[in-house]
């Protein structure tokens, strides 16, 4: 039998058809018969979840809630843990449709780039060592517990569902694959500027006390 598999959900899947807790699990909460996962974080642990399966390719969407009140120090994270190469020479994080993120393929000047199916993953967890000011500020545990949502865990995406071949995930037959995502448009290039411009905090492109020589990828 082929070892990948195309996984396109309806629309309205459940947290157990594509996901698993992987830590925390007397920390995690599920809601509204499975269609939304509360994640918390106290003094005692945080908690997470990551997807069944890797992907060699994909689009994916998460629609996430963040802690109330003062959650300084507090980290929500969505992310891949093990990435993957594909035709496209960037990989892309958006926000509510708006790139906030592009990560380009630099293995020419050798930066790491990714070359393993990706597994997904989030987590709430504590962050207050370097996560504001440096680690300056810390948690304020009189809030605690902090609470995040998560909601939304369809998956359009190629898996490696039983062999580590993934090549015809990076076929332009998926439409995330195709030349319209190859690259940012015009529009989208404009609000990527604008993001950066408004919003950025930090670039650990910038964090000498971290990265006294910084990263290859990182302007000179």
């Amino acid at each position: 039998m082929g070892g990948v598999l195309a996984r396109r959900n309806g629309g309205d899947a459940s947290f157990d058809q594509n996901y698993d807790i992987t830590w925390g699990y007397d920390h995690v909460k599920s809601l509204d018969e499975g269609r939304q996962i509360q994640l918390s974080l106290d003094h005692s642990s945080g908690s997470g979840f990551g997807s069944k399966l890797g992907f060699g390719s994909g689009f994916i969407n998460m629609r996430i809630k963040l802690p109330g009140k003062d959650s300084a120090g507090v980290v929500t994270a969505f992310y891949v843990t093990i990435y993957f190469t594909g035709i496209c020479a960037y990989i892309r994080f958006y926000v509510d449709d708006t790139p906030i993120r592009v990560f380009k393929n630099h293995t020419n000047i050798g930066v790491s780039y990714p070359s393993q199916p990706m597994q997904i993953e989030a987590s709430l967890w504590n962050g207050e060592s370097w996560a504001t000011d440096g680690g300056h500020t810390k948690i304020n545990w009189s809030h605690a517990p902090f609470q995040a949502h998560f909601q939304g865990f369809d998956i359009n995406g190629c898996s490696d569902h039983q062999q580590p071949n993934v090549q015809p995930c990076y076929s332009t037959s998926y439409w995330w694959n195709t030349r319209k995502y190859w690259t940012l448009d015009s529009a989208r290039q404009r609000a990527y500027e604008n993001v950066r411009k408004k919003y950025l905090t930090y670039d650990y492109c910038s964090d000498r006390p971290r990265y006294p020589t910084p990263p290859p990828e990182c302007p000179q």
